[in-house]
């Protein structure tokens, strides 16, 4: 069984990772930086996660999604610097509210760069479907100049 906690990962833009790095169920903390995030079909999250960082990659909205979804127990997420890997727009959608939905627990959320602002372009519901009683730390980063 493996028992690994607290993992950092950085190395070389656009680096993947292998498929027995999905199977580290006991993690708690995960930051991954500048990494091509891209699960396994039959990937159902890390349960035990409480913490997670992604700096510097590439996600699909929907991989991104489903890894939140399959972390219940987060507390803080921090999307920085990220790019989508497809457009947002289409068949790669994800709104804010969508986001929200999947982080029940989350007590900071720090989103910034691209993913910010293509969340930000999809409609809003004016009451979100989830309560955020938890959060405490919301930070967006944004231009709306562009």
């Amino acid at each position: 069984m493996n028992t690994v906690k607290h993992l950092v990962l950085g190395f070389a833009y656009g680096y993947k990772l292998p498929h027995s790095f999905f199977s580290l169920n006991e993690l708690e903390v995960l930051e991954l930086n500048d990494r091509v995030f891209d699960p396994p079909l039959r990937f159902n999250g890390f349960p035990k996660l409480r913490r997670l960082s992604l700096h510097g990659g590439q996600i699909k909205a929907k991989k991104l999604l489903h890894l939140l979804t399959y972390c219940p127990l987060l507390e803080e997420v921090a999307l920085t610097e990220l790019y989508a890997e497809e457009n947002f727009e289409g068949a790669n959608e994800c709104t804010f509210a969508e986001l929200l939905r999947c982080v029940p627990l989350v007590r900071t959320l720090e989103i910034s760069k691209d993913y910010t602002k293509n969340l930000v372009v999809a409609p809003t519901p004016h009451r979100l479907s989830t309560p955020l009683v938890r959060l405490k730390n919301l930070d967006l980063d944004m231009c709306l100049m562009e």
